[in-house]
């Protein structure tokens, strides 16, 4: 996979708490369409929870995911942009 020629990603994360559960869901894209999705529980202290904390473990997933596929296929991204209604 080569990124280089992708000018821009975009990294997308929205969260909230549910039935005291964080949850989160991400998405990776050029400017044309999806190139990875995920979601997941976070994990820690219910009682101090706020949506920030559910979109921050999101972005933490998406670039973890980002990051090692980049080293795994040696290319590197122009830029990255996150974007959170937090």
């Amino acid at each position: 996979m080569d990124f280089s020629c992708a000018p821009k990603l975009w990294i997308v994360s929205d969260g909230g708490l549910c039935q005291d559960i964080g949850y989160y869901g991400w998405v990776i894209a050029n400017d044309t369409s999806i190139i990875w999705e995920g979601r997941g529980q976070v994990p820690g202290n219910t009682i101090r929870f706020d949506s920030l904390r559910s979109e921050s473990s999101g972005f933490l997933y998406a670039l973890k995911v980002l990051h090692s596929t980049l080293q795994a296929y040696d290319s590197a991204v122009q830029s990255v942009t996150l974007v959170s209604d937090n």
